[in-house]
């Protein structure tokens, strides 16, 4: 069923099978809810049983806990299956046999759900290969961009953009950015479509740069720029290999108050966990040496098989080495609250979020 229409100050808000949305009216693009379903663990049968409507009411508790978040995900237990809501638009990620053999009743299922027929769906072909499942790529009629509003930003999202489009996972990392900007330099590495810069400049920030060497991206960065009316001496978005980046700040003494490191995923398992420690190391090194003293760094791992060693605050404790700099723990997290992990489940956690000043 639609959402009715509001008048004035009135709020509503309807439950999905996997989440909420929440309209807001005043907004000029509502405040919206990304959520995501992540379900682990179950026989492929018990998946198809739970994608019924009764199976999935017993998710609707979890969900009173997050009323005012603007995007939302839920963690429960369907391996290879991941569903992203933007406005009235499913975008599907799949990457096991058992989504695409099932594909017909997933997307019938999700569309009566959410009430809509606007849906994407995302295979990811490597990986469905390891399972020996033959990817056939259909051609699909979709906006190549849907409006989202998170905690006060508006952002453009692109459908066929990396993973579902959006990183929602880092909403409450992105919040927490905001508290250390006022007035402070900031260089954004790896910034996609720009959402830690853009939360850096509407809090205050002198001077934020964005760098990420995916055009399109840079292209939706720029448009966001536009989309929330920051001021374009403020905040720029430059396509450049962060690497080579990196090194030639270093060349010309160039340093920031605030450094933002989210690599994308660099151990997609654990066979190329050595190979992994050797890049972040590196990049965190050269990043902390990019960091005024005294200055912070927040730097990210999203390799769950990363997460899984507990190696990651040793990996930068020898980046700090190499960079001859010490750093000092701020803060660790993960995913938000609305992106639960299962004890029974453990390897279901594969982000980490480390705040850290660097001396």
């Amino acid at each position: 069923m639609a959402p009715k229409s509001l008048s004035l100050g009135e709020s509503t808000m309807r439950s999905l099978c996997f989440g909420f949305v929440c309209y807001k009216p005043k907004t000029k693009l509502q405040e919206i809810h990304t959520p995501t379903l992540i379900l682990r663990s179950l026989s492929r049968l018990d998946c198809l049983e739970l994608l019924r409507f009764e199976k999935l009411w017993a998710f609707l508790p979890v969900k009173q806990m997050f009323i005012g978040l603007s995007t939302v995900k839920v963690i429960g237990k369907l391996s290879g299956l991941v569903v992203d809501v933007f406005d009235k638009h499913i975008v599907v990620a799949s990457s096991a046999a058992w989504v695409e053999k099932y594909k017909t009743n997933i997307e019938e299922t999700l569309k009566r759900l959410v009430g809509t027929k606007l849906l994407t769906w995302r295979p990811s072909v490597e990986l469905l290969k390891e399972e020996g499942f033959e990817c056939v790529i259909e051609s699909e009629e979709r906006p190549e961009e849907v409006h989202v509003l998170e905690n006060g930003i508006a952002y453009q999202v692109s459908l066929g953009g990396q993973k579902t489009g959006f990183y929602v996972d880092q909403r409450d990392n992105r919040l927490a950015l905001r508290s250390f900007c006022k007035d402070k330099t900031i260089l954004d590495l790896c910034c996609y479509t720009g959402a830690f810069a853009l939360n850096a400049a509407i809090t205050g920030a002198s001077r934020v740069i964005g760098v990420d060497s995916s055009k399109s991206a840079i292209d939706l960065a720029d448009a966001n720029i536009s989309l929330n009316n920051i001021d374009p001496q403020v905040i720029t978005f430059e396509k450049a290999d962060i690497v080579q980046y990196m090194k030639a700040a270093l060349s010309k003494g160039e340093t920031w108050d605030v450094v933002v490191l989210d690599p994308p995923k660099l151990a997609p398992s654990r066979k190329f966990l050595e190979k992994a420690a050797i890049k972040y190391r590196n990049l965190n090194a050269m990043a902390m040496q990019l960091t005024k003293p005294g200055g912070l760094l927040m730097t990210c791992s999203c390799s769950g098989a990363v997460a899984q060693s507990q190696n990651f605050l040793s990996i930068i404790q020898e980046a700090a080495r190499a960079a001859g700099r010490k750093a000092a723990l701020l803060r660790v997290s993960g995913a938000g609250p609305d992106h639960p992990i299962d004890l029974a489940y453990p390897e279901g956690s594969y982000l980490t979020n480390c705040l850290l000043r660097v001396i």
